[in-house]
Formats: C-alpha cells, sequence, structure tokens
C-alpha cells in the first residue's frame, strides 16, 4: 500500500508539471493561500528585472508640463489621459516617474486572477526567484476588489520596448473599486504598446514586436 500511495504522489506531480517548461519538481511547490485554491508556484530559476542601463527618455511628475508631454508621446495618449494614467504611479515624498527605453530583453511579471485579464499593459518588477503573495501583491501593486493576485505570469520585454516606470500610487482612496490595503509603494511598468487590439476580433493579444510570454510561474491546480 505505501509503494502505491508513493507512486500515486509521484503521478500527481508529474501532471501538475505537465505543460510547465521545467521539470525538475525541486523548482516547484504547491502552495495555499487563505481563501484561494492550491496554486503550483516556481521557486527557482525566475530572473529578476534589470533596469540600471534603461535609458532615460524623461522624468519628473504629473505637474511638470514637459514630462506629461513626454508620456503623451511615449503611450500615444492625450494629455488628459497622460494625466490619468499618471494618477497610478506615486509622487509624494519626492518620487519621480520615469519614461524609460531598455537597452535589453528584461523580465517581468503580471499578477492576475480573472483570465479575462492575464494580458494586458501593466506589469511589476520580478524578483530572482521570489514571487509575491496574492495579499504583497494586493498591497504593492495596488490591484483592484477584482482582482485576487493569485496567478502569475512572467513576460520578457524586449530591447527598445518604451515603459513608464515608478512606484504604484495608494489606491485606497477609492473604496468602491480597491480594498483598504491598496495602499501600492510596489515597483510597476507601464508598456505601452505590449498588447495590440484586432478590431476585427475584439480581442487583444500580445505584441510579438514588444514582449513575449515566458511561463506561467503560479498557477491555479485543476
Amino acid at each position: 500500500m505505501r509503494r502505491w500511495t508513493l507512486w500515486i504522489g509521484m503521478l500527481a506531480l508529474a501532471a501538475m508539471l505537465a505543460g510547465c517548461q521545467s521539470s525538475d519538481p525541486a523548482s516547484w511547490r504547491v502552495v495555499v493561500y487563505d481563501g484561494l485554491p492550491p496554486l503550483l508556484e516556481r521557486t527557482h530559476g525566475m530572473p529578476a528585472t534589470d533596469l540600471h542601463d534603461a535609458r532615460v527618455v524623461a522624468r519628473g511628475t504629473e505637474a511638470n508640463v514637459a514630462f506629461v508631454d513626454a508620456v503623451e508621446v511615449a503611450t500615444h495618449k492625450t494629455e488628459a489621459q497622460a494625466l490619468v494614467l499618471l494618477q497610478s504611479f506615486d509622487t509624494t515624498q519626492g518620487h519621480q516617474v520615469q519614461v524609460l527605453t531598455l537597452t535589453h530583453a528584461t523580465a517581468v511579471t503580471r499578477y492576475w486572477s480573472d483570465p479575462g485579464s492575464k494580458l494586458g499593459r501593466w506589469y511589476a518588477r520580478s524578483w530572482r526567484d521570489h514571487l509575491l503573495s496574492p495579499t504583497e501583491a494586493i498591497h504593492l501593486l495596488a490591484l483592484p476588489r477584482v482582482n485576487a493576485g493569485s496567478c502569475v505570469t512572467q513576460y520578457t520585454l524586449r530591447d527598445d520596448a518604451i515603459v513608464v516606470y515608478g512606484l504604484c500610487a495608494d489606491m485606497s482612496n477609492d473604496p468602491v473599486n480597491f480594498g483598504p490595503t491598496a495602499t501600492g509603494g510596489g515597483e510597476q511598468l507601464f508598456a505601452p504598446d505590449a498588447t495590440q487590439w484586432d478590431a476585427s476580433t475584439q480581442t487583444a493579444s500580445l505584441n510579438p514586436a514588444v514582449i513575449t510570454l515566458n511561463e506561467e510561474v503560479r498557477s491555479v491546480q485543476p
């Protein structure tokens, strides 16, 4: 009976690893967070976001007209839209937002729970071999109420991609859309060209000229 139990356990682990890029069981673990189903989470082999040599196109805050102009150009938005975008960044206590051009391929992560929100233009910094828990993601990335932060996908932004980078703003003052712990402070990137819209099918897809999907590094188990 013990041998059968061990064999069934090995088969279960193999099934969980199906579709993962790494077949090394030591690189994965099953985790359970409060109120969420069991999740398969990568523990090793995740690269970190590296922005140390990114080219700074502009830096500033929403109070700087020249900087807002730079955000308009980088994101293809109107002035009003650029100002709304900048409200998602923390510019208190001397913090500034930057428009960057990446000089090499750069890893980023996206925290989501609704499959319809897996794709998008907002990303978080990737930490080497570390993922934020759903609670940490909701807090640091100020995720909206509809996003439990349970699933995580890692992407690579390509060389020459343009991003708006800074700290996440406190969104807890919007209780309708955000919870009281969505106070922000985590590093976030807005990649305006990461997705493309197909008007004929009314669907969004990744823009392969800008970004590629690496791997699901935390996912719900069937």
